[in-house]
């Protein structure tokens, strides 16, 4: 399968899961409603309570997130633009919870990252910019009430800019688009909130 098809392929289950999140609210809703009415009659607290007392806003929230990222790539093209084969980045992302499950819970994200590398190649000086989009969703495990456990798959759209500048010349820039995926594991710890 081509790349191309893969992004497809994920870029429609990516939307499916969304619609399927949309709708899961509202149902979900329903039968809180159902269970609260029905504790309610048995003296038991309603179900909403138990919940904010579980996990509550460090579960289901509005998320921001700012952090380092770094790319090890092996590869020779890199080289004049890079001195150890590692590009550094800034990652800023929003995220929305939009379902959960105990220490469970799926959010959908929005991301960017900022970051880049320079070196010389003889004696003209190089640089590598890359500006990446995601749109993706994420899984989460709530290990304590401040600590999670992340993982994400989606799709990505990476602006990348190349320059090389010598003394004798203008600078040559080349920038390009190009579609790929992002499979991120990582930890998240809650600062503030």
């Amino acid at each position: 399968m081509t790349c191309k098809r893969w992004s497809r392929a994920l870029g429609s289950f990516a939307c499916v899961a969304a619609l399927l999140l949309a709708a899961s609210p509202a149902a979900a809703a329903d039968s809180l409603d159902l269970t609260a009415s029905s504790n309610a009659r048995a003296g038991a607290p309603p179900a909403r309570e138990a919940e904010q007392q579980a996990l509550g806003n460090h579960q289901k929230n509005l998320r921001v997130d700012v952090g380092g990222r770094t790319q090890f790539v092996d590869s020779k093209g890199l080289d004049p633009f890079s001195k150890n084969d590692v590009i550094g980045q800034l990652s800023l992302a929003a995220s929305y919870v939009a379902w959960t499950h105990d220490e469970l819970s799926l959010a959908a994200l929005v991301g960017f990252d900022y970051g880049g590398s320079s070196a010389n190649l003889r004696s003209d000086a190089t640089s590598l910019n890359l500006s990446r989009f995601t749109l993706a969703p994420e899984l989460r495990y709530h290990v304590l009430r401040l600590l999670v456990l992340t993982a994400k798959v989606g799709p990505t759209l990476t602006r990348e800019a190349a320059e090389v500048s010598g003394g004798l010349g203008t600078p040559w820039l080349k920038t390009g688009w190009k579609f790929g995926f992002d499979a991120t594991a990582g930890a998240a710890v809650e600062v503030w909130g």
